[in-house]
């Protein structure tokens, strides 16, 4: 195994040719392709933030052409899906972005949402306690979790984290 597909694999990303990002780094694109993908980028966010995900969806979809590794595209994508209740393609591209930012509480969190939504509890549950191993002092993370663990039938824990989400930020950092 050579020394980058090894520390691909530590960091818990797919070696090239297994699914990896294969773009071309910014520095090697032309100047022409830098100005269109800056401006997809921001359009994406615009329709996105405006409600307009189908055109979301689109310029995400022309800004990963040029650039396929930015995994902040990937979790765009999957808002703008999440948004059209299309979950499984939301889903996949959140592990996509994943592949490239493993430390990214809020992928974990929309991932974890975008289960909840299709019903895999377990598999939410699990991306929730990624998003908390990240940011423990996200309120928000604590609700999702708490929803998950209540659809599980665990409402003990349930209330728990409920009760931990309500805790202002200090009191949740001194009880960790």
């Amino acid at each position: 195994m050579s020394r980058g597909n090894w520390l691909s694999r530590l960091l818990g990303r797919k070696a090239e040719g297994e699914g990896a990002p294969t773009g071309p780094p910014l520095a090697q694109r032309s100047p022409e392709r830098e100005a269109e993908y800056r401006e997809q980028c921001g359009r994406a966010e615009q329709e996105l933030a405006a409600g307009r995900h189908e055109e979301a969806l689109a310029c995400f979809e022309r800004a990963l052409e040029i650039d396929p590794g930015d995994s902040d595209l990937w979790k765009g994508r999957g808002r703008a899906l999440l948004a059209l209740d299309r979950l499984e393609e939301a889903v996949a591209c959140f592990e996509r972005a994943l592949m490239i930012a493993p430390r990214d509480s809020p992928l974990w969190a929309n991932k974890g949402v975008a289960l909840l939504r299709l019903r895999r509890f377990q598999e939410a549950l699990a991306c929730f306690d990624c998003a908390l191993e990240i940011a423990p002092d996200q309120s928000v993370l604590w609700f999702a979790k708490g929803t998950a663990l209540a659809q599980l039938g665990r409402d003990q824990e349930a209330e728990t984290c409920f009760r931990r989400a309500a805790w202002p930020a200090d009191e949740r950092r001194e009880r960790r």
